[in-house]
């Protein structure tokens, strides 16, 4: 799914624990698909990213472990990159299946990170969903931040996903596309 992003919107976002304005030119915004030669780079900006995730979880990163599931992860899906002023931030995969978009391997680079960049990312993806009226599927772990995003972006928890024999930290969480939740919404018309 490749998209332009065009918008003149800036975002200002007050930091309370720096009392410093960011602004966020959402136009400055691309989303490109990676190629092999992104790899190593998707794999440090991983690490980058969920080291302290994974550690919470097995105790500490293993790297060809963790380069394992990385390829795994990756395998039969496009990634796609997050530029921002032409500097990769983030990627995400957004794979389509019979029924349903499985989103996943999303992330924003911690600097880069809580100034809106992902949920802008995030609604067009979805918007770009929403015109194929198949659901959105995705998979986080319980405790990682993100949750809080998907939540706000109408993903509803529908079960846990089994890793490794540990369910725990798994979430499965779909969203149904905007025109399905408005339907769901609608109140009965009286005859």
């Amino acid at each position: 799914m490749n998209m332009t992003l065009s918008s003149n919107v800036n975002l200002e976002i007050y930091l309370c624990y720096t009392g410093k304005i960011m602004t966020v030119n959402f136009s400055k915004i691309k989303l490109i698909p990676a190629d092999e030669s992104h790899n190593e780079f998707l794999f440090q900006a991983r690490k980058e990213t969920f080291a302290w995730l994974v550690s919470k979880v097995w105790g500490k990163w293993e790297e060809s472990v963790q380069r394992k599931i990385s390829a795994d992860e990756y395998k039969g899906r496009q990634p796609i990159l997050i530029l921002y002023n032409n500097q990769i931030v983030g990627s995400y995969t957004c794979t389509k299946s019979t029924d349903h978009y499985d989103f996943g391997n999303f992330f924003i680079l911690p600097k880069y990170q809580n100034r809106g960049i992902g949920s802008f990312v995030l609604k067009k993806v979805l918007g770009e969903t929403d015109k194929t009226d198949l659901p959105v599927k995705l998979v986080y772990w319980d405790f990682n931040p993100s949750g809080r995003l998907y939540t706000r972006m109408g993903f509803i928890p529908i079960g846990r996903q089994n890793f490794e024999g540990r369910q725990e930290y798994w979430v499965i969480a779909e969203r149904l596309p905007k025109k399905t939740l408005k339907l769901k919404n609608e109140k009965p018309k009286n005859i």
